[in-house]
């Protein structure tokens, strides 16, 4: 099977999230077992090349003079630039993506539901669009205020063009159950659910930071980026009486922290440390690590605490489950499709300092053998996202899209 990927973003180029990392194990499971891949991104140059066997990059540079033009017609407004902007993205993608199919007999595309990259789909190809966020929700969540209701309904005229870009699509699938109703309602059409893969092997550990900042230490651990998303205002807002209640305890938080409205312009981590009061010194703030690195303190922590405000099934989660670790996360924010609380991890409400505080103290009570089953658990759960398991669910998605397409082709 010869396969494009459609995207924004990708590992080859210098700055890319979840969508990325998704499409790196993606583009290597299906590599591996002898499919083609081309991954088709967005850069800041305009060549093709081969990234690993069987997976060839075609990257696209933007006219740096039609973004110029965009700017100049829309006066500075920001959400008319954007939405011509990401219709310029799409067409120039898929004018590649035309040029692929013409020497390349491909068999079926998928798109990331990101900026509407569908939405100048190849009409004569079977196409798939995989819903990697939802745009109001990640745009509200950043906000001091958030309410899950109102975020959803709070469209701008580029989300309406996500939403267009995957009608478009001859199938729509995403990780979590909770965005898949969300866009489900949105387009009117049935999303499909297949989780993203996980390695059962996540590689090397490097336990040199660990053991020069935080060996003996008992302490909960935050990863990722510090932001309001993320639900770091609740951290902030709990974590003085956390720390005075447990005196012995840390709270380790690895990321990057930018300023925000929401902290007065100051950035995240420090606005954590201020709230911490008396306790401060007991904070510890890693603003960046390697991944070997990061996966030591995952380890040797007690438990990770990730309250999110909304979600699509985070790296985070899976990576701490799949290290063993109790995870603290969130209701209605797509940790409850990894965590029975109670059972492998635990879930507070979100924007809730009582609820993660509660949450806190029942890991805190917790035997260190109770928190090892639990672990374990947790392992078991993300075990089900394996890539052979994960692998057969899209191949069959895959298959299925493209004899759909044909029989309509033919009917």
């Amino acid at each position: 099977m010869k396969i494009i990927y459609v995207t924004t973003e990708f590992v080859t180029e210098k700055r890319y999230g979840g969508l990325g990392s998704y499409l790196e194990k993606i583009t290597d499971i299906f590599a591996s077992r002898d499919h083609q891949v081309i991954v088709t991104v967005l850069s800041k140059r305009h060549e093709s090349f081969m990234y690993k066997k069987n997976i060839r990059v075609e990257r696209v540079k933007l006219s740096e003079f039609v973004k110029a033009v965009l700017k100049l017609i829309t006066f500075g407004s920001g959400v008319l630039y954007k939405y011509l902007f990401w219709k310029y993205q799409s067409y120039i993608l898929n004018r590649r993506v035309a040029e692929i199919c013409k020497k390349d007999t491909i068999d079926i595309i998928q798109y990331a539901s990101l900026q509407g990259t569908a939405y100048y789909r190849i009409s004569d190809i079977p196409a798939v669009v995989r819903i990697s966020s939802y745009a109001p929700l990640w745009r509200l969540a950043g906000r001091r205020e958030f309410d899950f209701d109102k975020a959803v309904n709070d469209l701008k005229l580029m989300d309406y063009l996500e939403l267009k870009a995957a009608e478009k699509a001859d199938l729509v699938f995403g990780p979590s159950r909770l965005l898949a109703e969300v866009f489900q309602d949105k387009i009117g059409r049935p999303v499909e659910v297949i989780e993203s893969p996980v390695s059962p092997n996540l590689g090397e550990i490097d336990d040199s930071i660990y053991q020069s900042k935080l060996a003996g230490k008992k302490y909960l651990l935050y990863f990722g980026t510090l932001n309001a998303l993320k639900g770091l205002l609740t951290i902030a807002d709990s974590i003085e009486d956390v720390l005075s209640k447990y005196p012995d305890l840390y709270f380790v938080l690895i990321g990057r922290a930018s300023r925000s409205r929401c902290t007065n312009g100051v950035n995240m981590a420090d606005y954590i440390l201020n709230k911490a009061g008396a306790h401060a010194n007991r904070v510890i703030h890693i603003p960046f690590i390697q991944k070997p690195q990061l996966f030591a303190i995952i380890r040797h922590s007690i438990a990770c605490v990730l309250p999110s405000r909304v979600d699509n099934l985070p790296n985070t989660c899976i990576e701490a489950m799949s290290l063993g670790k109790v995870v603290i996360g969130t209701e209605r924010a797509s940790f409850e499709q990894l965590i029975t609380d109670g059972v492998n991890g635990f879930l507070s409400v979100v924007d809730s300092p009582e609820s993660l505080k509660s949450c806190i103290d029942k890991v805190m009570s917790m035997e260190e053998a109770e928190l090892i089953k639990m672990g374990e658990a947790a392992r078991a759960r993300v075990e089900k996202m394996a890539p052979e398991i994960i692998y057969q669910q899209v191949y069959e998605l895959y298959q299925r899209t493209i004899r759909d397409f044909k029989s309509k082709l033919d009917g």
